[in-house]
């Protein structure tokens, strides 16, 4: 789960240029200005790449916010707390 933990961390770094802790599960893209329609796009690759998981169109649309992120990624089998 560690190691989860900390490629979710990496990753978020990665796509929308954010520290650890610098975040909370309620962030979304009013709150986190590099967070536009293409770092969406950014972030579903992201996701592929971490974690192995390919995420579907709807499952990418549902994403508003960090939790939704962490919750799309837990319905894919990834244990992220």
């Amino acid at each position: 789960m560690r190691d989860n933990q900390k490629k979710f961390q990496k990753m978020l770094k990665e796509v929308f240029l954010l520290d650890e802790g610098e975040y909370t599960d309620s962030y979304s893209p009013d709150q986190i200005k590099t967070w536009d329609s293409f770092a969406t796009l950014v972030l579903a690759a992201a996701i592929e790449h971490y974690f192995g998981v390919k995420l579907e169109a709807k499952e990418v649309i549902a994403i508003k916010n960090i939790g939704d992120i962490k919750k799309c990624l837990r319905n894919n089998g990834a244990v992220i707390k």
